[in-house]
């Protein structure tokens, strides 16, 4: 089979049409709404218990942990996806309000923030495949569609 180029114009492909979409009903919703739709309070219960016995595990004294407090740390990550520091303790600077994060600062401690960070799990770790460096993630993404089933 022999190939040749051929000296012609060019056609685009017609554009893709996307539906209309209707933002009616979500339209008065507000961010806290907006984001319970994704993440509900069963997901909130798992992150907590799931937590709480990786700080077990390791023998690290607890804090209690909250399904609000949890709530909160995930909406700090969010708000951290789109406001760039180059550390996330600069949320909480004292060196000056240009700096800090007014709703972050006044809504937990960044103590409590990490904490809560070192503490985060999703799944325990003793079922996990030692061979499969994906397991873990695994494991997540299947817990979360059982959730959403």
């Amino acid at each position: 089979m022999s190939l040749k180029w051929t000296k012609r114009e060019a056609q685009m492909p017609s554009p893709l049409v996307f539906p209309d979409v209707q933002y009616d009903k979500d339209a008065s919703l507000d961010p806290v709404k907006l984001f319970e739709l994704f993440l509900d309070n069963h997901i909130f219960k798992h992150m907590v218990e799931q937590s709480r016995l990786y700080r077990v595990s390791k023998d690290w004294p607890g804090p209690n942990i909250s399904e609000e407090e949890m709530k909160v740390f995930l909406g700090i990550l969010v708000v951290s996806g789109y406001n760039k520091f180059s550390s996330k303790a600069m949320f909480w600077s004292a060196e000056g309000k240009d700096l800090r994060n007014q709703a972050v600062y006044e809504v937990t401690r960044r103590d409590r923030f990490d904490t809560i960070m070192k503490s985060l799990h999703l799944h325990p770790n003793i079922d996990l495949d030692k061979d499969d460096k994906y397991s873990k993630r695994q494991k997540a993404i299947n817990s979360s569609k059982l959730i959403t089933l």
